[in-house]
């Protein structure tokens, strides 16, 4: 899904759709009563090759909000700030950013079920 392949804009856009298509997919399978709920996989970002799976649609749903959010982050990060088009696209890719993490929150809600999504560290972030 995050190729690394791709410049981060385009990689951000992966993200969204991505996003867009667990929102819709989320009424279809009520996670406590459908008989074979989506599995989602997660790679362990130091060790590629460790892997875990779960089947909380609001917790994959955290995850990709959280790394929209470093995606907005790192896109202000890598503007040219010397030229008044970076600053702009900084700023924008920051106010991006800011809005991702606010929508974490309303999602963390929903997920908690780790300690790093809980809603008090969700909020640090905005």
């Amino acid at each position: 899904m995050l190729r690394d392949d791709l410049p981060l804009p385009m990689r951000r856009d992966c993200l969204i759709r991505y996003f867009k298509c667990l929102c819709m997919i989320e009424p279809l399978f009520p996670m406590t009563t459908s008989p074979n709920p989506p599995i989602f996989v997660w790679y362990n970002a130091f060790n590629p090759h460790q892997d875990s799976s779960q089947h909380n649609i609001h917790l994959e749903k955290a995850s990709v909000l959280f790394n929209l959010g470093a995606f907005g982050s790192h896109i202000a990060l890598s503007c040219d700030l010397t030229t008044l088009q970076g600053q702009r696209i900084a700023i924008n890719a920051l106010h991006d950013a800011a809005y991702w993490f606010l929508i974490l929150t309303h999602e963390a809600e929903k997920a908690s079920a780790t300690i790093d999504l809980t809603i008090s560290c969700a909020q640090i972030l905005r």
